[in-house]
């Protein structure tokens, strides 16, 4: 089993995540102590209220973000915690069924404390697996929700590689794999390509096992979307496979990868960059008030504010761009017509007036 969450902690003791029986007894059961422990225990089937079952703790950050949670491995009769991704404590476990065969509530009170054990903080993208994740398998899902939730920042933070060398003419040879080539942290962008959505014949792109994006390309209203990866190795199109995270931008598409097979390359296909005609307007010294959408800060210039907005597609309308810091923009959903411009001399106003 696995528990993580990102956690806001205010240091005040309340639940977390509560296998809910009753009064006298606990399920597994993960707090906050106070002022600032994150604490789990692991309660058995047949001691549901034996507080000498395992438990693990240690130290979070309060009024801060905290990506944290833990795993249970049965087989290894192991338990870790970790906090950011990174494993802090280990301890042995007896081979027990938990005490999970109860109502999961999250947050709240246990039933039967008062009101002022309520946990007070905020939780965002908790997630519950039913296997013991690796080390490497914790730093993929820390991400995950980061990657999917902000679909903009892709579409202009990304390295562009070319990739001449992937096209299904190349036969079979001795080119480096995926595995050995890629960096699981960046966004890519293949210049003029895309990856092959067919199935490959054997010994193309470079390799005997060469890789196909297994189903249909997001839409840029679609944001990012997890796509399967499938691998060829002889007459099964899809012998191995894992996920991608795809989006599609103004004009290309672009990937991230979280892991791939030992061997094999993913194939490329053309893919025609096409730029429909926009052109924006400005308003010197204006802001829109109450219509924007999303902010992002250390934006160095109008141009990439602007490139944020053909990225939104058609729900961003205007764009406010503001010489504050190191730079901000805002997309907003509406245009000056339907709104109101205030008097700003940090801010330039710029709004979409033809496609």
């Amino acid at each position: 089993m696995s528990f993580f969450t990102w956690i806001y902690n205010q240091g005040t003791y309340g639940p977390i995540l509560n296998y809910e029986t009753d009064v006298n007894k606990w399920g597994l059961h993960v707090f906050i102590h106070s002022p600032s422990i994150f604490y789990a225990a692991l309660n058995t089937r047949d001691n549901a209220n034996d507080f000498s079952v395992v438990k693990i703790e240690d130290t979070i950050a309060k009024n801060a973000w905290t990506f944290v949670g833990f795993t249970y491995d049965y087989n290894a009769g192991k338990v870790r915690l970790y906090i950011d991704g990174i494993l802090k404590k280990e301890a042995d476990s007896p081979k027990n069924e938990l005490n999970t065969n109860f109502k999961i509530q999250i947050g709240g009170t246990k039933y039967g404390h008062s009101a002022d054990k309520a946990f007070p903080g905020r939780l965002s993208c908790l997630q519950i697996y039913n296997v013991a994740l690796t080390n490497a398998q914790v730093k993929y899902i820390q991400r995950y929700c980061r990657d999917v939730l902000d679909i903009f920042k892709p579409c202009v933070n990304h390295t562009s590689i070319d990739v001449p060398d992937r096209q299904l003419t190349k036969k079979e040879g001795t080119r480096p794999t995926d595995k050995t080539t890629v960096d699981f942290t960046q966004w890519y962008r293949l210049k003029g390509k895309k990856i092959l959505s067919s199935c490959p014949t054997s010994s193309s792109c470079g390799t005997q096992t060469p890789g196909w994006l297994n189903g249909q390309y997001p839409s840029q209203e679609d944001g990012i979307k997890t796509m399967e990866l499938c691998y060829r190795k002889d007459s099964d199109c899809c012998a191995s496979k894992v996920s991608v995270l795809v989006r599609q931008c103004y004009g290309h598409y672009v990937f991230k990868f979280h892991d791939f097979p030992v061997e094999g390359r993913f194939c490329t296909e053309t893919d025609p960059e096409t730029f429909a005609d926009i052109i924006f307007m400005s308003t010197n010294e204006r802001c829109l008030i109450n219509h924007v959408f999303y902010t992002v800060d250390d934006v160095k210039d109008m141009s990439t504010c602007v490139s944020y907005c053909l990225n939104a597609g058609s729900r961003c309308k205007s764009v406010d761009y503001i010489k504050e810091g190191s730079g901000r923009c805002q997309l907003n959903n509406s245009t000056k017509s339907e709104g109101h411009l205030r008097e700003d001399s940090k801010c330039t106003h710029y709004e979409v007036i033809s496609y």
